[in-house]
């Protein structure tokens, strides 16, 4: 009995933080469709000598809040990038530790963040700090960043109730034994210990680290690593105090607005079936070669990572299309996961690419100038890929 009233309430708590990851979501959608709005506006007062005053503001504002709030939805369908290949070579026990080490981790990020979160809002509140054009008060902004990360942080509950409750007692306790500022302090010993090391073992720990916690997203395992990597280089405040700013600069940067809309682009693309009809063409003029449809993959690959910029993206959505074409022709796994893959890079390399606008916005580069040097290479691999379906044909089975 008391069994089937605890499955009960965990039923409703769940169906509580998911539906509030769909109206997160909604919101998300909205601040994009908002965004698309204030920047066509801009783009066409810009041409008529009459740009929209605080276009840079609300952008970085709708930003924000479309990253953010997309979060907490993004993990619920497990949308999130992951490699399971230290999961795969364990056994079920094995999987067991990995999934509740993964969870308690992810929670005690969360928890951090929604903390570190709220009190940077009250910082911006109590300096005053605004907005450089319109003057408008940004200290909600952090509490929104709190809000979504909050709703992680029940995500990560609601899958290792018991475990997870405990270890945030213990946090909590902790919390409230130790002085208000001394959160930090809780890295201290940790980065003491670290700091001893050569700088190859730090980086062996923190890869065996990265490792372990690559069950999880790929994001949560970069800031576990970075922030106890920063804190053994330099210190456990200034990882804290690095980590809640960086993080705050990236989702309300004006200029990785532009990642969100070339989703939204790809997204528009597969559910319309562009995707079919680039591989259908392709197809359709490669296909009577040795491995047309090998080329015909690259192809479409090529084309559809044109529309999205995105090579997680476009591998994702030729696999669905390619794959079974290829297996029904009795293709090897081996040449037709291959080519798919290969492909894909393609796609994340061929402008507009979103790892080459994030790496130009880095590293303060020109991002045409990338682009344009993209395309020698995206030409070069475009003639030498396909040649290997040509040269190999012992991988195709007739």
């Amino acid at each position: 009995m008391e069994i089937a009233v605890s499955q009960r309430v965990g039923g409703r708590g769940e169906v509580f933080v998911r539906r509030a990851a769909g109206v997160l979501a909604g919101v998300a959608g909205l601040a994009v469709a908002a965004m698309i709005v204030v920047t066509c506006v801009d783009v066409v007062g810009r041409r008529l000598g009459h740009p929209l005053r605080g276009a840079y503001d609300l952008v970085e504002i709708l930003g924000a809040i479309a990253i953010t709030g997309a979060l907490p939805y993004t993990t619920v369908h497990k949308g999130h990038i992951a490699i399971e290949f230290l999961r795969q070579k364990v056994g079920p026990r094995g999987r067991l530790v990995l999934s509740t080490l993964v969870d308690v981790v992810s929670f005690l990020l969360f928890a951090f963040l929604t903390w570190r979160f709220v009190r940077y809002g009250v910082e911006l509140r109590a300096s005053g700090q605004v907005t450089l054009t319109l003057g408008w008060p940004i200290f909600w902004l952090p509490g929104w960043m709190a809000l979504c990360t909050a709703v992680l942080l029940l995500l990560h509950l609601n899958r290792r109730m018991a475990v997870v409750v405990a270890a945030a007692a213990v946090v909590g306790l902790l919390w409230a034994v130790l002085p208000y500022a001394g959160v930090p302090d809780l890295f201290a010993g940790l980065s003491a210990r670290l700091a001893g090391l050569t700088p190859e073992q730090k980086g062996i720990v923190g890869c065996v680290g990265l490792l372990v916690l690559l069950c999880c997203s790929v994001a949560v395992a970069m800031a576990v690593v970075g922030l106890v990597g920063f804190a053994a280089v330099v210190n456990a405040h200034a990882a804290v105090s690095v980590m809640t700013f960086d993080l705050y600069k990236t989702f309300a940067s004006y200029s990785l607005t532009v990642i969100p809309l070339f989703v939204l682009m790809g997204q528009v693309a597969f559910h319309g079936g562009i995707s079919r009809r680039l591989f259908g063409a392709a197809y359709h003029w490669l296909g009577p070669l040795p491995g047309g449809l090998a080329m015909a993959t690259i192809g479409a690959c090529t084309a559809f990572g044109a529309i999205c910029g995105s090579g997680p993206a476009t591998t994702a959505t030729m696999a669905a299309v390619a794959l079974p074409e290829m297996k029904r022709y009795k293709y090897s796994m081996e040449l037709a996961c291959g080519t798919v893959a290969s492909g894909g890079s393609i796609g994340m390399m061929i402008p507009p690419s979103v790892v080459f606008i994030v790496y130009a916005i880095m590293t303060e580069q020109s991002i045409g100038k990338l682009f344009l040097a993209a395309m020698a290479l995206v030409a070069a691999l475009l003639i030498l890929w396909p040649d290997l379906a040509l040269i190999l044909p012992r991988c195709i089975h007739p």
